[in-house]
């Protein structure tokens, strides 16, 4: 396992790399969240046939903050760093693979990557305008704390403690959501709400002529299951189902790494 930093729009953003070929798959965390979500697949069988390569969101894990979060702390701002990534590490054959807002970074990034061979989100809804997000997310009397710069620990492990079905929220779970640039949730929701740098995000899934797929976690307490089986359809995507809560690469790895071999195999052939 390598670790080290990049710079993205002159602050260190924070790296983990393992595993070899020619095709790289780039791991996506979400909100409040860090690369050490994707701890599990690089201790799969997945670093013997792809370079996994995973990093901490700007104002996330060991990243810095946002030199500039107004623009930033944005899913277009997200995304101008994943492709700064990519350039940066030379990568010629890449699949993103995002967990919640990790997916729809991964999503806004489509069109930002030259050689995208596939995508891949997991509890993360693809939304096309503001009012799809009733019909996407599950009401859940704690979700705001994602969206809030003033959160209380005893609240944050209630609700991590519901993201997980298979496993226990750890202490460490917990401190990473407090560690996070508190400014991070706050104006990206902010951003969202405003329709700053998003993208309809329907029509680039449907767009885009690679293999898509669409996870979900059947514990999953705040996605509705529903209408992303609808949203599958519509975008010529793959669905499926799997044992879990919302954090599925540390509530059940096994699961996600035995879906994924079949869809990377079409993936790296296509």
């Amino acid at each position: 396992m390598k670790y080290y930093h990049l710079i993205h729009d002159q602050k260190k953003i924070s790296v983990q790399e393992d595993g070899d070929g020619d095709t790289t798959l780039l791991l996506l965390h979400g909100n409040s969240c860090s690369k050490e979500i994707w701890i599990p697949l690089f201790e799969s069988d997945l670093k013997n046939r792809f370079r996994l390569v995973a990093f901490d969101l700007p104002g996330h894990g060991k990243s810095e903050r946002a030199l500039r979060p107004e623009l930033t702390y944005t899913p277009s701002g997200l995304a101008e760093c994943v492709s700064d990534i990519v350039n940066l590490l030379q990568l010629k054959s890449v699949v993103l693979i995002g967990n919640s807002l990790g997916g729809h970074v991964a999503i806004h990034s489509i069109d930002k990557i030259k050689n995208l061979k596939g995508i891949v989100v997991q509890g993360t809804p693809p939304i096309g305008s503001l009012a799809d997000f009733p019909k996407a997310f599950l009401p859940h009397p704690l979700a705001g704390l994602f969206q809030s710069n003033i959160v209380e620990k005893d609240q944050v492990k209630v609700l991590f403690d519901q993201l997980f079905i298979n496993r226990n929220s750890t202490e460490m779970d917990v401190e990473c959501f407090l560690s996070t640039d508190p400014v991070f949730r706050e104006m990206f929701t902010a951003s969202v709400i405003k329709g700053n740098g998003l993208i309809n995000e329907l029509d680039a899934l449907k767009n885009a002529l690679i293999p898509k797929l669409l996870m979900h976690a059947m514990g999953d307490v705040l996605i509705n299951v529903g209408y992303v089986k609808e949203i599958a359809t519509s975008t010529h995507s793959t669905f499926i189902d799997i044992d879990g809560g919302h954090l599925l690469p540390l509530d059940n790895p096994e699961s996600i790494v035995k879906t994924l071999s079949p869809f990377l195999d079409k993936a790296v052939v296509d």
